[in-house]
């Protein structure tokens, strides 16, 4: 039904000579636009998504770094007190 419909339609502006030729090449031109617009909105969610993905993986990365990093400093305070308890025990 729709595909009369757009040719009755596109019929209808042919018959009225430039003016329709034009009218339907204007149409057309539209759907194309709107094509590329969908197609480039669909690889920018792509790109926000591997963006976002980056993102979560890099912060994880700096979590893990923290993690370590406050281990390193828990192990050479624990170091350090028993140093300082082995100096202050000696006569």
């Amino acid at each position: 039904m729709t595909d009369q419909l757009l040719t009755g339609g596109v019929s209808q502006l042919l018959s009225q000579g430039l003016l329709g030729v034009i009218v339907v090449f204007l149409l057309w031109y539209a759907g194309q636009l709107q094509k590329r617009l969908d197609a480039k909105d669909e690889a920018h969610k792509l790109e926000i998504a591997a963006e976002r993905k980056l993102n979560a993986d890099l912060q994880q990365s700096r979590l893990d770094d923290t993690k370590a990093l406050v281990e390193v400093v828990g192990s050479a305070r624990s170091a350090m007190q028993a140093i300082l308890a082995t100096l202050g025990k000696q006569p």
